[in-house]
């Protein structure tokens, strides 16, 4: 899969919410000014981690309302009863691939 497709898996998945509703704009370094070059499968793990990081805080916030409504709710009646309780729908998330090599810069 492309790093686009394994970029809303992840996000459906972290959600709990159907492959459909979820949409992956196109990165810019307007919306994500410190993004790392990519090169082999490093945008999967860095992007895929910083999807994951925002997914698991807006799941934390829908999660409530999830309860609320009961596990067999649709997915839009979650997000619009968190909309209309003026819960935020956004968050941004942040990845740093492990610190594996010890550089002497000297």
């Amino acid at each position: 899969p492309t790093r686009r497709s394994s970029d809303l898996q992840v996000a459906a998945q972290a959600l709990g919410c159907p492959l459909d509703k979820v949409h992956v704009g196109e990165s810019a370094s307007d919306r994500v000014p410190n993004s790392s070059p990519t090169a082999a499968s490093v945008g999967s793990d860095v992007n895929g981690g910083a999807v994951l990081d925002a997914c698991e805080k807006l799941a934390a916030r829908l999660q409530p309302f999830k309860e609320k409504l009961g596990p067999d709710a649709p997915w839009v009646k979650v997000v619009q009863a968190a909309y209309f309780d003026r819960v935020s729908l956004f968050a941004e998330g942040f990845y740093a691939t492990p610190y594996c090599f010890k550089y002497d810069w000297k």
